[in-house]
């Protein structure tokens, strides 16, 4: 999982929180050099300083200390093996029990969020990953036996970082009210199937620069789809962190299934996003709290790794002119506000 996976994440651990009265333990799963030293955590990682846990009070983290060359060693040695599928689920089930039995005794989990039973996805193959059934955050928490997460991601953030921000905006010209747009998307797994063309990202920015002359549009992310014309560019300017702060202060965001989409969520931003087929809205989105554009074509969930033989036909059907409207919408609502 990514940044999006791990802010899904925060909803089930903050989940897990509330029903164990106890901060679960997010952590990596063990080496065999752990096992021997009688953890059953990565003692090497510690997820304190990833850039979506950071600062959040719902979780507790491990520390982490160096291992020698022969524990790494052991631990690639254990990773080789671990590459069998069927060993894998072995091995998850067996330190899944230990540690739940560590939880009945201690009263706090350990979650190994790089277990590929928690995940969202049922299995995977090198054409296309099938998902679990119902919401992703209640596939994930299924195991601690929550039958209820609310997908509610959370980023938490310290007063430098919020001031770290406003620097950014203040030395770019960008003051409110603005939009934060992202026509890009992660291609590493499903290729371009989440993309809109950017010949009609340039055609929503057109209009609406247009109709809203006092609204300024920012392009954020990685901008390794292009970059559009006429906007300010914030694009490999920011980290992760930020730019999630930068969209908290926009009058709206716009974008496609992804990372920022959820930090959108996190932030409680107004924002249009724009929904392919590899899932649904329902599965993973907050369809209740952002706009959401999806055709439910009838071949989604596809799940496909980066092919499509229908003709991307679920981002095609979305054009401009639903877009535009979605997006004056929540910019004349929060005028009237």
């Amino acid at each position: 999982m990514g940044l999006g996976g791990n802010l899904i994440w925060t909803s089930v651990l903050a989940a897990i929180r509330e029903h164990d009265n106890a901060p679960p333990i997010a952590c990596n799963m063990p080496g065999l050099s752990d096992l021997i030293a009688g953890v059953y955590h990565d003692r090497s990682i510690s997820l304190r300083d990833d850039p979506i846990f950071r600062f959040n009070p719902d979780i507790a983290f491990t520390d982490t200390e160096p291992k020698s060359i022969l524990s790494r060693a052991l631990d690639i040695a254990l990773k080789a093996v671990l590459k069998i599928p069927a060993l894998r689920r072995r091995y998850e089930r067996w330190v899944f029990r230990r540690t739940e039995a560590l939880f009945k005794s201690k009263g706090q989990h350990f979650v190994h969020i790089d277990m590929q039973a928690h995940s969202y996805a049922s299995h995977q193959t090198k054409q296309k990953t099938f998902w679990k059934p119902g919401r992703a955050e209640e596939a994930m928490a299924k195991p601690f036996n929550i039958s209820h997460v609310k997908p509610e991601p959370q980023l938490t953030f310290q007063d430098s970082e919020i001031k770290n921000a406003s620097t950014i905006l203040e030395q770019h010209n960008i003051r409110s009210p603005f939009i934060a747009v992202e026509p890009d998307t992660n291609r590493d797994w499903f290729g371009d199937l989440r993309a809109w063309p950017m010949s009609r990202w340039q055609d929503v920015c057109d209009k609406l620069s247009k109709q809203y002359p006092n609204i300024t549009i920012v392009q954020i992310g990685m901008g390794r789809g292009g970059l559009l014309n006429d906007v300010i560019d914030l694009t490999n300017k920011t980290d992760f962190r930020t730019v999630s702060i930068i969209i908290k202060e926009a009058a709206l965001f716009m974008g496609t299934e992804g990372g920022l989409m959820h930090a959108a969520k996190a932030v409680n931003a107004p924002a249009v996003i724009l929904w392919g087929g590899i899932t649904i809205p329902e599965f993973i989105g907050y369809p209740d709290d952002q706009v959401t554009l999806c055709k439910h074509v009838d071949c989604a969930p596809c799940g496909n790794a980066g092919w499509c033989d229908q003709g991307h036909k679920c981002m095609l059907q979305i054009t401009p002119a639903e877009v535009i409207h979605a997006a004056t919408s929540l910019l004349d609502k929060r005028k009237g506000t």
